[in-house]
Parts: C-alpha cells; sequence; structure tokens
C-alpha cells in the first residue's frame, strides 16, 4: 500500500471504520497486520481475492490503484458484479478521471489535485494575498471547476480514440477559464469583514515565476 492509501486508511481507522486492504507486496501485508488492520496478499483487481476480502458485505471500496487500465477494469469489474458497493477511485489525471468515471466509479479523486490547489493558495499568500483570502478563492476554483464537470465529460465522450483535445471539449474548458477568471475577479472585489484579523503581506520584491 502507498503513501496515498496509508493516509485513507489511516483517517478510517482513526474513526473507528473498519479496513480491510488489499497489497500485492508481502512486507506491506505484514506491516498492515502488526497493527491489526485487516488484510490480504494479492492483485486487488482479481475477483476471487476481493471475494474472499468480503466484497459482497462491503458498503465501500477505495481503489488507489498504480495502475491507470487495472483500475479502470477493476472499477468496471465491481460495479457490475457489486453495484451496491459505492467505488470511490484515485485518478492519475483529469483524463483518467473520465475513464474511471465512465466505468462507473461513483466519486474520482484526481491524486495532485488538492495538493496542487494547497501550494496554490500558498502561492498567492506569499504574493500578498491575504491568507483567509486565499482559502476563498481557492474554494470557489473548486467550486467553479465542479460546475462544469458534468459538461466537460460529456464532452470527452464524445472525442474520438487518439484525439485528446476536441474543438468541443476546447470550447468548453475555455468557458471554464473564462468562469474561473470571472469567480476570482469577484473574490478580490468583496469588501474585508470586520472580523477579519490584520495583518500585513510579505515584501513583494519578485513576481511569481
Amino acid at each position: 500500500m502507498g503513501r496515498f492509501g496509508q493516509i485513507i486508511c489511516r483517517l478510517l481507522r482513526a474513526n473507528n471504520i473498519p479496513i480491510v486492504a488489499l497489497d500485492h507486496e508481502i512486507e506491506q501485508i505484514e506491516n498492515l497486520r502488526k497493527i491489526s488492520i485487516k488484510s490480504y496478499f494479492g492483485d486487488a483487481s482479481r475477483s476471487d481475492l476481493l471475494e474472499t476480502a468480503g466484497i459482497e458485505q462491503a458498503r465501500l471500496l477505495v481503489i488507489a490503484l498504480d495502475d491507470r487500465d487495472r483500475a479502470v477494469q477493476m472499477v468496471r469489474h465491481v460495479k457490475q458484479y457489486y453495484p451496491h458497493v459505492w467505488v470511490l477511485a484515485r485518478a492519475f489525471d483529469r483524463g483518467h478521471g473520465y475513464q474511471l468515471r465512465e466505468a462507473g466509479a461513483d466519486d474520482t479523486v484526481s491524486e495532485t489535485y488538492h495538493s496542487a490547489l494547497e501550494l496554490g493558495g500558498h502561492a498567492l499568500t506569499a504574493m500578498g494575498v491575504h491568507p483567509m483570502r486565499a482559502k476563498q478563492m481557492t474554494w470557489s476554483f473548486v467550486q467553479n471547476e465542479d460546475a462544469h464537470e458534468d459538461e466537460l465529460f460529456e464532452a470527452w465522450k464524445e472525442i474520438e480514440g487518439g484525439i485528446s483535445f476536441s474543438p468541443r471539449y476546447g470550447e468548453l474548458f475555455m468557458k471554464l477559464e473564462e468562469s474561473l477568471n470571472s469567480a476570482m475577479k469577484q473574490d478580490w472585489q468583496e469588501p474585508q469583514r470586520e472580523d477579519v484579523p490584520i495583518w500585513t503581506p510579505p515584501d513583494q520584491k519578485n513576481d511569481a515565476l
């Protein structure tokens, strides 16, 4: 189990949610068992291993495989034979997220999306934006992306094999960028509330690269 899966396990376990882990590295299995996490060794995409691990009784399956294609195949298999299971899958990027969604994933999260947003918020703060304003702007960014996600997904499904960017998809993506710029300007124009603590921006000697 990689770092991505470990964080998920720790969060669920800290909230007393029972976990069954599957991993193809015996060392990881041994480490999980040392901290009393029920675990199975083998390829998590194998149907027989999923059944042994109790997929029929599971409410949630988190797929965080390092293999793009196997992750998509696993989503498709689970949703076909165990439709009651809520499938949450890690995506490598936007395109992979669409593939997982098309395969039946109930929810997907890009592995770099939220860390990039957090670092972007830090960049805004370093350039003189109030920390609370930076938080608000990153939240507006997420809301804006979510509002256009279905349109982009439908346009992506129309793209023919081998083509990564169709005119329709490009048009919608530009619409997303325009909407994002508008949302950022609105945030900048909002008056500061009285409960916002006094904050002095750092010296701005250089522009951001």
